[in-house]
């Protein structure tokens, strides 16, 4: 899951709480220039630690945060994975949409932020993505040539719960 670093401050600051509430902590991982790059949430029953980066194993999958801050290259707005140093458009992020799922389970919806083209950052990072492979994207890709690709998820995969809503687009001037 990409985040943008006001969140990965939120989640340290919960970490205290996490843990005593529910036996959740967080690990960072951090690069050769001293920024946090990968953050892991992760259940500490049966947790195993290890010195490297790499899938945590225990209780409950992990939750894995990889930080996507707004960098400014020859006067464009771009956002950049940290981690995998690929670099998108603003206009590929920008304005997110807002899903309101909605799970028989709750009596509320859950709200999500998803980017604005979420079916062309998956064609960038994995060519044909619907089809299950093992192959992973490649590193440092710059996907700033982007073109909105018109995709849609084939009929036997949509739900029919998902509301999708616009936003307003945000100002990355700010």
């Amino acid at each position: 899951m990409w985040v943008i670093s006001k969140a990965v401050k939120s989640i340290a600051e919960l970490e205290k709480d996490l843990f005593s509430l529910f036996r959740w902590t967080i690990r960072a991982f951090v690069n050769s220039d001293s920024y946090e790059v990968l953050i892991q949430m992760m259940a500490t029953y049966r947790h195993m630690p290890i010195n490297m980066p790499d899938k945590v194993k225990s209780s409950k999958p992990a939750i894995e945060l990889y930080i996507l801050p707004v960098v400014e290259v020859n006067g464009t707005y771009l956002f950049k994975d940290l981690w995998q140093g690929i670099k998108f458009p603003a206009e590929m992020i920008y304005p997110p949409q807002t899903v309101d799922f909605k799970s028989n389970r709750l009596s509320y919806p859950l709200h999500l932020q998803l980017p604005w083209d979420p079916f062309s950052i998956m064609e960038y990072l994995y060519s044909d993505w619907r089809f299950p492979s093992s192959k992973h994207t490649d590193l440092y890709q710059d996907c700033t040539n982007y073109t909105k690709l018109n995709l849609t998820l084939p009929e036997s995969t949509q739900n029919e719960t998902l509301e999708i809503k616009q936003e307003e687009r945000l100002s990355l001037s700010k």
